[in-house]
């Protein structure tokens, strides 16, 4: 189980494509985590300002507001959690408006939870070391 200090990982979740949230949500709740959704980036902020997570997932192509000013805002109010982005390919255009960010990914889609959940531990455990 997903854990610290006694209580499941928390995670953020960040996808417009809504079936593709709720298979996460579900898919990372039976990995352990404790999880918060939302389909949309303005709503994320919200959450991400009232509440600290242990990893925020975010989808790299939603329309609603540009992904490198989602990042800075996220990175913003949560400066020491780690930033996963995923999308349905690799857009090496779309990364390099957030190369200089403390991002990672992105984690290309179809999502495998098995390896999805490696890199959520890795980048937490990470964080926390650092």
């Amino acid at each position: 189980m997903a854990t610290i200090d006694n209580r499941p990982y928390r995670l953020l979740i960040v996808e417009d494509h809504i079936p593709t949230l709720e298979f996460l949500q579900a898919a990372m709740q039976r990995c352990g985590y404790s999880v918060d959704i939302t389909s949309r980036r303005s709503q994320a902020f919200k959450l991400a300002a009232a509440a600290p997570y242990d990893l925020i997932l975010m989808d790299m192509h939603m329309l609603e507001i540009l992904l490198r000013d989602a990042c800075i805002k996220l990175k913003a109010l949560q400066p020491r959690t780690p930033l996963l982005l995923m999308a349905i390919e690799m857009n090496p255009i779309s990364l390099s408006t957030v190369q200089d960010l403390d991002v990672h990914g992105p984690i290309i889609k179809p999502i495998n939870v098995h390896l999805l959940d490696e890199k959520i531990l890795f980048l937490i455990q990470d964080h926390r070391q650092n």
